[in-house]
């Protein structure tokens, strides 16, 4: 029985450096590409990956660390599209009155809602919702006007 928590803490002192390197990594390119509309794929995908991280290794301090990140992201998306200060700072900015655009962000956030309730991440569910939300009152104040 000891032998085996050895085991398991030598295996998971050589992967946790990996992980940690992994998880930096698409950190950063999720931090370059944040209001990217042109990159937004990548930026998607990259987020899809951490998931699948989180999802398999069970890795909650990850996941909660990559959704603030995430929302974050989407709090600076909303700020720029009501300042409307698009023009120089970004080159090819999200804009939320594209329904292309609002489509790819709105996949990403369902995709992190759905990680949330599974693993019982209830506080992110939350603001995941809340930002689901303020995606769709956006695109309904548009189809009124």
């Amino acid at each position: 029985m000891a032998y085996t928590n050895l085991d398991y803490l030598e295996e998971r002192s050589k992967v946790m450096p990996r992980a940690q390197f992994f998880l930096e990594t698409c950190k950063n390119i999720l931090d370059t590409l944040r209001s990217n509309s042109k990159l937004l794929d990548f930026y998607n995908d990259t987020a899809r990956k951490v998931f699948t991280f989180c999802n398999k290794y069970r890795s909650k301090q990850e996941y909660k660390r990559i959704s603030e990140t995430l929302h974050s992201h989407f709090n600076q998306i909303v700020k720029f599209d009501k300042l409307g200060e698009h023009t120089g700072k970004i080159p090819y900015p999200i804009k939320l009155d594209d329904d292309k655009q609002v489509s790819q962000v709105l996949t990403i956030r369902k995709e992190q809602l759905e990680l949330a309730l599974y693993m019982k991440e209830w506080t992110d569910a939350h603001k995941t919702s809340n930002n689901i939300y303020e995606l769709m009152k956006k695109g309904s104040k548009k189809t009124e006007q």
